[in-house]
């Protein structure tokens, strides 16, 4: 029972410690309802957030077309302005200046962090040697001015963050 097997990971992670987990189901997995259902059970909060599904083989052209207007024209002003986008190794230095701006994205949003540095720390560890971690680095005359983290989950690719300085949200270098 999905339900029951949910409470139990949910139990077990309290009895641990944790005060937040984060679970990326497939829409079909469990209602919003039965999700609801087990975080008054397990005494956490439930938080619905929305999912972006591209199907990548319908070519890059139909996905362009399938973007907003509004999406497009900041991808293109991102390019005019002078950004450039590139998958970077995720290194110690790197690291620490990526959180950095993930922290004044949060700060701007009146926000902490949802994630510590110390959990991307593992996520290096754990994934980047399986090359289950991308991170996109998106620089403005070699400077960072936005990045993300994304995960390779099977056939899926997971964005749990990512933040822009104040230059980078200028140039919408997060669209690009």
């Amino acid at each position: 029972d999905k339900n029951t097997i949910l409470s139990s990971q949910m139990n077990t992670l309290r009895g641990m410690n944790a005060h937040y987990i984060e679970f990326s189901l497939k829409s079909d997995c469990l209602s919003p309802q039965a999700l609801n259902a087990v975080s008054e059970k397990t005494n956490f909060m439930y938080f619905a957030r929305p999912s972006l599904e591209i199907d990548l083989s319908i070519g890059k052209e139909l996905i362009w077309k399938q973007f907003e207007s509004r999406a497009r024209n900041m991808i293109r002003k991102s390019e005019k302005s002078g950004i450039s986008v590139q998958v970077e190794r995720l290194v110690p230095d790197l690291l620490a200046e990526f959180f950095s701006i993930l922290e004044l994205t949060f700060t701007k949003q009146g926000r902490a962090a949802p994630h510590s540095i110390a959990a991307y720390e593992a996520l290096i560890y754990n994934l980047q040697k399986k090359d289950m971690l991308i991170f996109i680095a998106a620089r403005y005359e070699e400077r960072l001015v936005s990045a993300g983290v994304f995960l390779i989950d099977g056939s899926r690719l997971v964005f749990p963050s990512g933040g822009a300085t104040s230059e980078g949200f200028e140039k919408a270098a997060s669209s690009l």
